[in-house]
């Protein structure tokens, strides 16, 4: 009797876990669900000072936003940043919380993901990082921008490209918010399925591991979406990582502006890629 329910418990789960291993692009990327023209962009489609471009990845023309620096320091081209948005959202959502990029001398260019807003193709780990890829090198060929002082930051799932971007391209400092381990450490916390079944793995903290660069993290203690306990263990990946916490959850953070813009400046500051005096 004993060994019959435990072979139909275990039925009952390797069905639960083959749904979950067919259905986790569609859990995963819900984005591909939303249409192009989210509010932050005006009614002509542009918000004022930022440019639509067109980025020629390996996975198909994949449209993004860039926001030139405000002024550059009198020295030269100066820091550009690149921006990778949440699953539920656009490329565009970003652009009014993180303007204020340009008061401080760096560019940025906000990227969308094949399959999102109507874009062309699929998401997944590979085609994201292709464009990502793509998105470092339009970026890193600006004259007004220094190759070497690129920086990627990325929100929620956007955190997995912006730290995979440092094993592939020059990154002078990884922002990251919202932060997760990787998506098999996700199916095994929250799914109860094996690492292994992840398709797109975005492994975060074995980036960090490799990474040599300053990084910063922001995470909501009271996130339900992507625990804090991410953030935690990523920051023991990387020495120099630094952890600000917020009282908040996941879509309701930061809780006030000047959190995040607060010690993000000061990071950039500290690691050399804005001097906040000059811009004053």
């Amino acid at each position: 009797m004993i060994l019959r329910w435990l072979a139909a418990a275990v039925a009952v789960y390797l069905v639960y876990a083959a749904i979950l291993f067919l259905l986790q692009r569609t859990m995963m990327y819900p984005g591909t669900r939303l249409a192009p023209g989210p509010s932050s962009l005006g009614a002509d489609g542009a918000a004022v000072g930022v440019e639509e471009v067109a980025l020629e990845s390996e996975a198909g023309a994949i449209r993004a936003w860039y926001a030139p620096a405000a002024q550059t320091a009198p020295a030269g081209p100066g820091p550009g940043a690149i921006l990778f948005h949440g699953n539920a959202e656009l490329a565009d959502d970003l652009i009014p919380a993180f303007r204020p990029l340009a008061e401080l001398g760096v560019s940025a260019l906000f990227v969308e993901y094949p399959g999102f807003g109507g874009e062309p193709g699929r998401p997944t780990e590979t085609t994201i990082m292709a464009v990502a890829e793509t998105a470092y090198d339009w970026l890193a060929g600006r004259n007004e921008v220094d190759a070497k002082l690129v920086i990627a930051l990325g929100r929620s799932l956007g955190t997995g490209p912006a730290a995979a971007l440092t094993l592939r391209r020059p990154i002078a400092a990884l922002v990251l918010w919202a932060p997760f381990v990787s998506v098999g450490h996700l199916a095994l916390r929250s799914y109860g399925v094996p690492p292994f079944l992840a398709r797109d793995r975005f492994d975060t903290r074995a980036a960090l591991r490799e990474y040599d660069g300053a990084v910063i993290l922001f995470h909501g203690r009271r996130d339900g979406v992507i625990p804090f306990s991410n953030s935690e263990i990523l920051a023991d990946a990387h020495p120099e990582a630094r952890l600000v916490e917020w009282s908040c959850g996941h879509n309701d953070c930061p809780p006030r502006p000047d959190a995040l813009w607060g010690p993000l400046s000061a990071f950039l500051e500290e690691a050399g890629l804005v001097d906040r005096g000059t811009f004053d």
